[in-house]
C-alpha cells in the first residue's frame, strides 16, 4: 500500500507559515493562492521562507528576485529573462554596485509579441551611474541586459511581471 504524504495547508488567501510553525526544510501549501513555501536554513543562524507560485499563470503579478555578477564590460550582458507568451508588462527594481559606487533604477517594459518598449526612470547614483539597461525579444523569451560602465559590477532586482 502506497504512503501518502500530507504537507501543512492552509485555504486562506494572503496567508503565509512563520519561521515558528515551519520546521526547516518543511514544505506547506496556501491553495488558495496557489503558493508553495519551503523553509531553509541560511548560514548565519537566520531561517527564511522560500514563496514559490505553484503556477505562475494563474493571477495578477509575481515578484522574482535575481542577482548577477557581471565580470567585464561587455555591451548587452543579460541579467534576466522570462517567457514573453507569459507576461505582457514587467517592472524592475535594479540596484547596481561597483566597488563603492551603488545606483538604483526602476525600469518598465512592455512588448507586443514583436518589439519591447521600455522606460527607465527613478535612477539615482551615489557617483556616476554604473552601467545602462535595455530589453529585447530573443526567441520565446523577453530578456533584460545591463551595459556595464565598470567590470565586477554586481546587478540585483526584484521582477514584478503582469499575467497576459
Amino acid at each position: 500500500m502506497a504512503t501518502i504524504v500530507k504537507h501543512k495547508r492552509n485555504a486562506v488567501a494572503g496567508t503565509a507559515p512563520t519561521t515558528a510553525t515551519l520546521e526547516v526544510g518543511e514544505i506547506a501549501l496556501n491553495t488558495a493562492d496557489g503558493y508553495v513555501y519551503l523553509r531553509r536554513f541560511v548560514t548565519g543562524g537566520v531561517d527564511e521562507i522560500v514563496r514559490i507560485r505553484a503556477n505562475p499563470l494563474v493571477g495578477g503579478g509575481e515578484v522574482i528576485a535575481f542577482s548577477t555578477a557581471l565580470t567585464t564590460t561587455a555591451a548587452n550582458q543579460i541579467v534576466d529573462s522570462f517567457p514573453y507568451a507569459d507576461y505582457r508588462t514587467a517592472k524592475y527594481l535594479i540596484q547596481m554596485t561597483g566597488g563603492s559606487s551603488y545606483q538604483s533604477t526602476e525600469v518598465l517594459v512592455m512588448h507586443d509579441g514583436t518589439d519591447v518598449y521600455i522606460t527607465e526612470y527613478a535612477t539615482i547614483a551615489s557617483s556616476s551611474t554604473l552601467g545602462t539597461v535595455s530589453a529585447v525579444l530573443v526567441g520565446s523569451s523577453l530578456v533584460l541586459r545591463v551595459s556595464p560602465v565598470n567590470a565586477n559590477t554586481t546587478v540585483k532586482g526584484q521582477r514584478i511581471g503582469i499575467v497576459l
